[in-house]
């Protein structure tokens, strides 16, 4: 964890295995997190503090990445690998008993998942139609049920093949921002109303100077500035391999 007020930094975990995929809890005393403690990819989480020890909140033997927690606090949304269904969006309480629920389980890949601001939205990415492409599903307030006829395709030419693919809601919910396959920042108006969900114009924020792998950490509030993650863009010097040196040597 990094204090931006002090310029400080302090390590959260400790264990020898790899632990990522880190999202905080809604009220900010928590971070969820996936780790390989025992098998990979199980949920975690711990308080912010340091104090008392981790919870363990999700286990199976699948590969799981958490992505999102609902604004009021009470679930948590992940995807997890599936050998039989591919990747999956799945979601567990927070309060009460914490049993994960599948929420999206098809043939296709479903996966990167995003809370709308209000929670009852969730964003994710799905190959259904052929490529990467952004859609949006209703989220009820008990969490076990998504309708299945409520379903919007919000992006148009596919998403960014990225480490990450999350799509970011603007906070008052009314845009919805994600990476094209053309490298280019793309903002979706959107138009909600009780269980009314309408789809606005789609348009080009700006355009990438890199064409590695790059995608949406963060975006303000008010959805005029971006914190973009990218892949180092490296340049190396030509090797040149010179074969049977020792032969030219004798010749002089």
């Amino acid at each position: 964890m990094y204090d931006l007020i002090r310029n400080f930094r302090t390590r959260f975990t400790f264990d020898p295995g790899v632990e990522d995929d880190a999202v905080w809890s809604a009220d900010g005393s928590r971070i969820i997190y996936s780790s390989d403690k025992k098998r990979d990819g199980d949920i975690y989480q711990k308080a912010v503090s340091g104090a008392g020890a981790e919870e363990l909140l999700v286990e199976s033997p699948q590969l799981k990445r958490p992505r999102d927690v609902s604004p009021d606090g009470r679930f948590l949304l992940y995807y997890s690998e599936n050998p039989g269904t591919r990747s999956d969006v799945w979601v567990v309480p927070l309060v009460g008993e914490k049993k994960a629920i599948p929420l999206l389980q098809s043939e296709y890949d479903e996966y990167d998942p995003q809370f709308s601001p209000d929670g009852k939205w969730i964003s994710y990415v799905s190959n259904e139609s052929g490529g990467r492409e952004v859609y949006v599903r209703p989220f009820t307030t008990s969490g076990t049920d998504v309708p299945r006829e409520g379903k919007w395709q919000i992006s148009t030419g596919g998403v960014l093949d990225a480490p990450i693919t999350t799509p970011r809601w603007r906070a008052d919910g009314r845009e919805l921002y994600y990476v094209s396959a053309d490298h280019k920042v793309m903002s979706v108006e959107l138009r909600t109303s009780g269980t009314t969900f309408e789809v606005g114009a789609v348009k080009e924020l700006f355009q990438l100077r890199s064409k590695i792998p790059t995608y949406i950490v963060a975006a303000s509030a008010d959805g005029q500035r971006f914190l973009l993650s990218c892949l180092q863009d490296q340049s190396f010097t030509p090797l040149t391999l010179v074969l049977n040196w020792d032969d030219e040597l004798k010749k002089k």
